[in-house]
């Protein structure tokens, strides 16, 4: 077996074989290869072409780096979804070498970049992401629409190329060397986003709107970008220029859920609840099955009181996705401080703890309801025993009166 080989399969080993809740003290190695065949007939740029076998290896790397943190942690096998998975495994994951290597055969060109990183789950703290999910929900979103593109994009490039093997006619060769063009035009793009996406990922806002800005400079119809530069503007409190960028990305792409969201998040954040609901109202419209926006709603209908409203918002979210926990505690609130139910509360934090057993939110609640209900008990206990006291000062005066009249 090949070293290189050997060592990836020795690597992969590991992370099956290391006992779930055991945190990795050391880093694991990673090393991952991405190729991309270049057409020189099509004029395609050598550093696009680099920069396409180069997000091939990254893509693998995550994907090895995914395995190592399911095998770190227990903290995240049953409790994250795949796509959640990937944020976190893209978030740990530090490249340390790459060596590009070109092989030229005919009018193509291979390009190869293998990459060595290391990923390291003590860089993060995974109870913390999971017991705050709801703040990174939108970096999942960014992520998933990110690959989406991606996908989209390649699967454009290798039919083009299909086409242009098969063309005849200079004038088609031309109209496809345009539209080549504009292809790599579009990857460029979503290298910035993807930069823009992990610097979002790493709460570093201001430099994912400079990505952004780049990407947006070579698409600037993308309803997308202006969303997400929009969601980086909300984060750094920016809310006119947040609004701006929503604002035009609804001009753009009227049907898209994902823009009503950071529109109701936006509202949300400025105290204005009743604009908030009706966003996020709109985006279940558009996809009635998203978790996040029945428990931001959920949020915003207990700003206001209504608490029957998020009660039902705030299940509605637990019934798509049984594991959020906020959504839990949410819930669990609204029964002890609005409804005054204490075990229906318990119940809903012991869930929670259930699912992440060292949430310190849920402790301290469950902390306060024991010391409500040792509280209650007590009174419970005075009250019968004053009653007591009462009865038996009536027996007494009883027994006076009955002696006087005998008297």
């Amino acid at each position: 077996m090949p070293e290189k080989i050997r060592t990836i399969y020795v690597l992969l080993m590991a992370a099956i074989i290391i006992p779930f809740g055991v945190i990795l003290a050391a880093p694991q190695m990673i090393e991952a290869t991405g190729t991309y065949l270049m057409n020189t007939d099509l004029d395609e740029p050598f550093a696009v072409a680099e920069d396409r076998a180069r997000r091939e290896a990254k893509r693998a790397a995550v994907e090895q780096s995914g395995f190592y943190l399911k095998g770190a942690s227990n903290s995240v096998n049953g409790r994250l979804t795949s796509d959640e998975l990937q944020v976190l495994a893209a978030q740990i994951l530090k490249i340390q070498d790459e060596k590009v290597t070109k092989r030229v055969d005919g009018n193509n060109i291979e390009f190869t970049v293998h990459i060595t990183a290391f990923a390291d789950a003590d860089t993060i703290d995974l109870e913390k992401l999971i017991e705050n999910k709801k703040d990174w929900s939108e970096k999942v979103l960014f992520n998933q629409q990110l690959q989406s593109d991606y996908e989209r994009i390649k699967k454009a490039n290798a039919e083009l190329k299909q086409k242009y093997a098969a063309a005849v006619s200079e004038n088609e060769r031309a109209k496809l060397k345009s539209a080549a063009i504009q292809s790599d035009r579009l990857f460029q793009a979503n290298q910035y986003v993807e930069r823009g996406v992990e610097l979002y990922n790493t709460d570093h806002f201001f430099s994912a709107v400079t990505e952004y800005d780049k990407a947006i400079e070579l698409t600037p119809d993308n309803p997308d970008l202006y969303a997400n530069r929009g969601a980086a503007y909300l984060r750094l409190n920016n809310y006119m220029e947040a609004k701006k960028d929503l604002d035009k990305a609804l001009r753009l792409k009227p049907d898209a859920a994902k823009i009503y969201v950071v529109y109701g998040d936006l509202y949300s954040r400025v105290g204005e609840s009743d604009d908030a609901i009706d966003y996020y109202n709109r985006a279940l419209q558009l996809n009635p099955n998203d978790a996040y926006v029945y428990y931001s709603r959920g949020v915003a209908y207990q700003r206001m009181k209504n608490y029957p409203g998020a009660i039902s918002d705030f299940t509605k979210a637990i019934s798509i996705n049984p594991k959020y926990v906020d959504a839990y505690i949410g819930r669990a609130m609204i029964l002890l401080y609005g409804e005054k139910n204490l075990q229906a509360a318990t119940d809903d934090l012991n869930k929670v703890l259930s699912i992440t057993p060292d949430n310190s939110h849920a402790k301290s609640l469950l902390g306060g309801i024991k010391i409500q209900q040792e509280m209650a008990k007590q009174a419970q206990e005075n009250q019968e025993q004053l009653r007591k006291q009462q009865a038996r000062r009536k027996a007494l005066e009883a027994e006076r009166n009955r002696h006087r009249v005998q008297f």
